[in-house]
């Protein structure tokens, strides 16, 4: 009998009389084990929900925008640009438009504001030639957001440069920064 099992797969020899005994024998010892246990951690259970009465229980704040049902506008994560999870194209991760939407991403505070010294601090970090004149610098950040303005027409799959409502995606605050909507 060994010679023929050894030539079944589990499932064929769980469906043989033999097999559905063993199975069923096992089955019964796992019950006669672990119902203990589970009488046990139900009682505990029981008296936790007693001691603990009519109040409620808070859980912390949601802190990542994973959690959350509906998906963000503009994201980035994995090295990679997204709009309502759908992988944004971009030729050149390296790029400046690019390196200035993730500086908006990732640097900006919860209003969605970023300096310009910190856009610069962050080209710099990833290999864009440091320039010490800030108007030179500023002119810089926007030549990469009019360079982003001219791909968004040859991309397939291009940075949304305006909001569903219309609303621009990125403001410029004068003399201080960009504001990327949240």
């Amino acid at each position: 009998m060994d010679k023929n099992r050894s030539k079944m797969t589990a499932k064929e020899w769980r469906q043989t009389p033999e097999g559905r005994k063993e199975m069923q024998k096992r089955g019964e010892e796992l019950k006669k084990n672990l119902m203990p246990e589970l009488q046990k951690s139900i009682e505990f259970a029981r008296r936790i929900i007693k001691d603990a009465g009519p109040k409620t229980m808070s859980a912390p704040p949601l802190k990542y925008h994973f959690f959350q049902t509906s998906p963000k506008f503009l994201e980035y994560h994995d090295g990679n640009f997204y709009t309502r999870n759908k992988l944004i194209d971009v030729r050149d991760p390296q790029c400046a438009y690019a390196l200035v939407m993730k500086a908006l991403l990732l640097k900006s505070d919860e209003s969605g504001f970023l300096s310009y010294d910190r856009i610069n601090k962050y080209l710099e970090h990833n290999g864009i030639i440091k320039i010490k004149n800030k108007e030179a610098q500023r002119k810089r950040i926007a030549n990469a957001l009019a360079s982003l303005q001219r791909e968004h027409k040859r991309q397939k799959n291009p940075f949304p440069l305006e909001l569903s409502n219309g609303s621009p995606l990125i403001r410029t605050v004068p003399g201080k920064g960009l504001m990327i909507a949240r």
